[in-house]
């Protein structure tokens, strides 16, 4: 009776240590996917990555801010805010010498918005129905 047993617990004992090599199999994955399956990038085409998103590589051309935000929108990302935007010129290489817009709106009076911009590191205020500027969308990295 006592070897019956003694072979259970040992059978117990390897279906246990069978069951762990493959959960350690896994731990590798999360939901079947590797880490390189996981990994972030810019699928999206003519962007580049900065600061945890992906960023359109050129200006777009010149709209009116709610039609530029719309167009953010519509295309799955939106307009960055402006320290997003004065960042993203002040890196190296990066040249921007024309004003565009950003996502942050200041003030509301009468019915016109003021929105913030941005040339090479200097912040502007412009009425978001004054003139049409270039701007850059700013997208989600995905996987």
């Amino acid at each position: 009776d006592n070897a019956k047993h003694a072979e259970e617990a040992d059978n117990a004992k390897h279906a246990n240590e069978a069951d762990t090599a493959t959960i350690a199999g896994e731990a590798e994955k999360l939901g079947g996917k590797t880490a390189a399956d996981l990994t972030l990038e810019c699928r999206k085409a003519n962007t580049e990555p900065f600061g945890g998103m992906c960023w359109d590589k050129t200006n777009r051309g010149p709209k009116f801010w709610p039609l530029a935000a719309k167009q953010c929108g519509e295309l799955g990302g939106r307009l960055p805010t402006v320290s997003e935007l004065v960042a993203f010129v002040l890196q190296e290489g990066t040249q921007l010498t024309e004003e565009v817009w950003s996502a942050d709106v200041v003030g509301v009076n009468a019915g016109e918005e003021k929105v913030l911009t941005s040339t090479e590191g200097v912040r502007g205020e412009r009425e978001a129905s004054e003139n049409p500027f270039g701007f850059r969308c700013v997208f989600p990295l995905t996987n």
